[in-house]
């Protein structure tokens, strides 16, 4: 201590000396504290190297190891003493000993060197490290070796790569995404992919800086202001995506679906917004919904025609029984005229519902639509005033469908008659056949169409067209836009059922006072061999009256169909034996079969149909002969039906003289 009683280290030597003759102690005493606090410096540099987490390593000016820390060796896989004395170059691998000595170079040129290394573990394994050397020099300023830190960065690597994979993952992402993509911050577009610069139909640098509610409808703006103020807040009104109209750059608009998210970019909030068109998404779902509810519409009118048919049936055929009465008073004569008058424009109303609700073709054969054509304008031209002209374009040549030619004219007449009620004034009538190849992502094409060839059949008018509004509801059953009493609106509704049935669609496109264009897309068929004529309906002629004998059996669940079929049969000299349903004609057949002479079976009865009981009737006596009556039943192919041995088959509502007609060709030997 010092006389302030501060301590400080002394060296202190002591020997004996003879001082004065006498023997002494000689202590001499030296100030060693500079020395102590480098010892001590020196001391805790040594322990903050060893354990340093940084691997430490110092070599000779030529790279040969003297010393190396734990953490040095732990990181190359071996010990501290296993490597000294060797050379640096054994830490790295052979294709990186041109970068290490140029590193080495430029430490003892410059005096140090920072960069990234690969070094290798004793195993052979490499890995990325981060190096700091420094050139050493003795008091003479002469270089006398070279001390290295360095990390192991494998971890550092591996998040960046991670990072760098993530935002290449994410600049994919951004650039194929099929949907829009923005990012909005401060109210403006900073970032946005092709997909959106196609949806809106202008380049993506030209909507940099622009306001993403630019895209959208004018009226749409403020609720989607709300919506994106709302998910800026942290708070959305709801995680649903929100769908908005949209704007192209060509005038153009659709329908967008966004759906947004908070981020942050450089520290602030800001908005991503997911854009995706759903224009035609939509477009196919108002299809489907009206195709359901004409559908269901179909299926109702199905059934209410074939009841309604019965009735029909039953009303016709007891007219018919009170005028073929010996002695009638002519009033009663003209009362029964005025009820077949009113049932036969019945029937012609429930044939329009069948139309419609019909789900399959009854005939499947080649269908000229030319000549279709030009038979229903000859038949449309005799009910025409002279104001309007008919013209026709079959500049393309023959059109041939497959199809049931009864059905195709209905089409062309009720489409020709619709035209014809739109031109009260006067005007023109156009009709034009052409052929188009409709690919798979033609917006126009329905789901149940498939894509391929189509036979197109114009009817265009110049009449005073149907409002926009209208477009969807046309056809509809007994929609109508004309006065009360001058149509029923079933015309275009049995048109819709048939096309669609066919297995194609109808398009109309109309501006009020600028006419009305009706476009029927129907699958094209080949032109058949000889180009022969498509079939056309029979026309009916009046045949005498059945007057054979022979055991008829009458299968119907209707009590009234019944009842005037075994009147009306009777009186021509038959033996009428009835059944109301399939099982109790079965039991009647099976007993006294051989003894009938034709069965008349109702196609859509409850439990088993008349198909079904005919089948039955069949197997039982295979030399059945049966007429099959339909009222609007099962959608079955005729020529099934006649080839499964059915003699014929009769619509309801029917008249003694079809029913004569029939019978006398099921009769005939």
């Amino acid at each position: 201590r010092d006389r302030r009683g501060r301590e400080f280290w002394v060296e202190v030597s002591v020997r004996r000396a003879s001082i004065g003759g006498q023997d002494r102690l000689l202590s001499v005493l030296r100030d060693i504290a500079d020395r102590k606090r480098a010892q001590e410096r020196a001391r805790l540099l040594s322990t903050a190297v060893e354990q340093s987490t940084e691997g430490v390593a110092v070599s000779d000016v030529e790279g040969n190891l003297l010393f190396v820390n734990d953490a040095f060796a732990s990181m190359h896989g071996c010990k501290p003493d296993d490597v000294i004395g060797r050379h640096l170059s054994v830490f790295h691998a052979p294709d990186q000993l041109p970068s290490v000595e140029a590193a080495n170079r430029q430490v003892r040129r410059e005096g140090a060197f920072n960069g990234e290394v690969w070094h290798q573990r004793r195993d052979g394994a490499v890995f990325p490290a981060s190096m700091h050397n420094t050139l050493l020099r003795d008091e003479a300023g002469n270089p006398v070796g070279m001390v290295a830190a360095m990390r192991d960065i494998s971890d550092r690597k591996q998040a960046q790569e991670a990072l760098r994979q993530s935002e290449e993952d994410y600049r994919l992402l951004f650039e194929q995404s099929v949907d829009g993509i923005l990012v909005d911050a401060g109210g403006r577009i900073v970032r946005a992919n092709p997909a959106l610069a196609d949806m809106v139909g202008e380049p993506a640098d030209r909507l940099i800086g622009r306001s993403a509610l630019d895209l959208l409808h004018p009226d749409d703006r403020e609720a989607a202001a709300d919506y994106a103020r709302a998910v800026l807040a942290g708070d959305p009104p709801s995680p649903a995506p929100r769908r908005y109209r949209s704007l192209r750059a060509d005038g153009l608009s659709g329908l967008v679906e966004i759906r947004s998210r908070r981020i942050l970019r450089e520290g602030r909030p800001a908005l991503q917004s997911l854009y995706r068109d759903v224009t035609q998404q939509v477009q196919l779902e108002e299809q489907l919904q009206q195709a359901m509810k004409v559908e269901a519409v179909g299926q109702l009118a199905g059934g209410i025609a074939h009841d309604f048919n019965n009735l029909m049936t039953g009303i016709l055929c007891h007219a018919g029984l009170l005028k073929s009465e010996p002695v009638v008073p002519e009033a009663v004569r003209e009362t029964a005229d005025l009820i077949e008058g009113a049932a036969r424009r019945a029937a012609a109303l429930t044939s329009q519902l069948l139309g419609f609700a019909r789900r399959g073709k009854q005939q499947d054969v080649p269908v000229n639509l030319v000549a279709t054509v030009e038979t229903s304008v000859r038949l449309l031209s005799r009910s025409l005033t002279p104001p309007i002209r008919i013209r026709t374009d079959f500049r393309h040549g023959p059109a041939y469908v497959r199809g049931d030619p009864v059905q195709m004219e209905q089409v062309v007449l009720n489409l020709a008659m619709n035209a014809r009620d739109a031109l009260p004034d006067g005007g023109d009538i156009t009709f034009a056949l052409d052929q188009q190849h409709v690919e798979e992502d033609n917006d126009r094409r329905p789901p149940h169409a498939p894509a391929g060839r189509y036979a197109v059949l114009s009817v265009a008018d110049t009449g005073c067209g149907i409002p926009r509004n209208l477009h969807d509801r046309v056809f509809e059953p007994f929609f109508t836009t004309k006065p009360q009493g001058k149509g029923t609106g079933m015309g275009l509704a049995m048109v819709y059922g048939i096309v669609r049935n066919h297995g194609g669609w109808i398009d109309v496109e109309s501006t009020p006072n600028a006419g009305t264009t009706f476009r029927v897309f129907l699958p094209a068929a080949d032109t058949p061999a000889g180009d022969e004529p498509a079939p056309v309906p029979a026309r009916r002629t009046s045949a005498a009256a059945a007057h054979a004998t022979g055991r008829i059996l009458v299968v119907d669940d209707e009590a009234i169909v019944r009842d005037v079929l075994k009147r009306m049969l009777t009186k021509r000299g038959h033996e009428v034996i009835t059944a109301a349903g399939a099982a109790e004609a079965i039991a009647y057949y099976r007993e006294v079969g051989k003894e009938v002479a034709l069965a008349i079976i109702d196609l859509r009865m409850p439990g088993m149909d008349g198909r079904e009981c005919f089948q039955v009737l069949k197997a039982i006596h295979p030399g059945i002969r049966a007429i099959l009556a339909t009222g609007g039943g099962p959608e079955v192919s005729v020529q099934d039906l006649l080839d499964e041995g059915v003699v014929t088959l009769i619509q309801k509502p029917f008249e003694a003289d079809q029913l004569d007609e029939a019978i006398q060709k099921a009769l005939a030997p």
